[in-house]
C-alpha cells in the first residue's frame, strides 16, 4: 500500500511515480506463491492481478544430483535411471550415442505434481562392438539444458574377447581353404608335393647296385 508493503519481509514495493508503475518482488519465492491475485493500492486506486503459472515466465529446475552413472550388465546392455520429484515445465529430454540419436530406448514418464510434474527417466539399451561409445543424455527444461548422463565406455574384456575370436576363426579358415586349393592342384597336375630325398640314402643306394654288380 502505498509503496510499503504489509509484510516487508516477504514482498518489496517500488514505485515509479513519473511513469505510474510499481514493481513487486516476490522473496522467498515457491509454488504457493502463484495462482494467486496481488493487490496495490495507491491513495484511492486499486489494482489487482493474479500471478498467473506459466512455462513462458517460470522455471522450476531439479535438485537431484546429475550427471548418474550408468550400468553395464553381463549382457551388454546399458541402463540409467534418475526420478526428477519436482519439475517445470515439462522437461524434453534426448539420448545419444555417438552423436547418433537413440532417444527410442529413453523412456520418459511425467505425472502431475501439485502445481508442478515429476518425471522418471530410464534408459535401456543394447552396447553394440564398437570401442569407446560416448553415451548422453540430456533434458531441456524451460531455458536449461541438463546432462543427466554422459559415459564415455572403454572397450570391455567381453567384447575384445569376442573380437579375438573371430579374428582366430577367420584366419583359420583361410589358412584351411590355402591348404585345401594346394592339394587340388597338386592332385590336378599330377605333381607330387614337398618330396624331398636324402643325399645320404641316394649314395648309400648306388653303392649297393656296384657292389652286386
Amino acid at each position: 500500500m502505498n509503496s510499503v508493503s504489509l509484510n516487508s519481509a516477504k514482498y518489496e514495493e517500488y514505485l515509479n511515480v513519473s511513469t505510474k508503475t510499481s514493481i513487486l518482488t516476490i522473496k522467498n519465492f515457491t509454488e504457493e506463491d502463484v495462482n494467486i491475485p496481488y493487490e496495490c493500492t495507491y491513495g484511492f486506486d486499486t489494482d489487482s492481478k493474479v500471478l498467473t503459472l506459466n512455462s513462458t515466465d517460470f522455471e522450476y529446475h531439479p535438485t537431484e544430483d546429475v550427471p548418474v552413472k550408468l550400468h553395464i550388465n553381463r549382457n551388454q546392455t546399458a541402463t540409467a535411471s534418475i526420478i526428477f520429484n519436482k519439475v517445470y515445465p515439462v522437461p524434453e529430454c534426448f539420448a545419444t550415442d555417438d552423436g547418433s540419436d537413440i532417444t527410442s530406448n529413453l523412456s520418459v514418464a511425467t505425472e502431475r505434481n501439485g502445481l508442478f510434474y515429476r518425471s522418471n527417466l530410464q534408459l535401456q539399451y543394447q552396447l553394440t562392438d564398437n570401442c569407446y561409445q560416448n553415451i548422453s543424455i540430456q533434458c531441456i527444461v524451460g531455458t536449461k539444458i541438463l546432462t543427466v548422463v554422459n559415459s564415455a565406455l572403454p572397450c570391455s574384456s567381453k567384447l575384445s574377447q569376442k573380437k579375438i575370436i573371430a579374428t582366430i576363426i577367420s584366419t583359420s579358415w583361410i589358412l584351411v581353404s590355402i591348404g585345401v586349393l594346394i592339394v587340388l592342384l597338386c592332385k590336378r597336375r599330377n605333381y607330387i608335393c614337398f618330396k624331398f630325398e636324402s643325399p645320404v640314402s641316394n649314395d648309400y643306394n648306388n653303392e649297393e647296385r656296384i657292389a652286386m654288380a
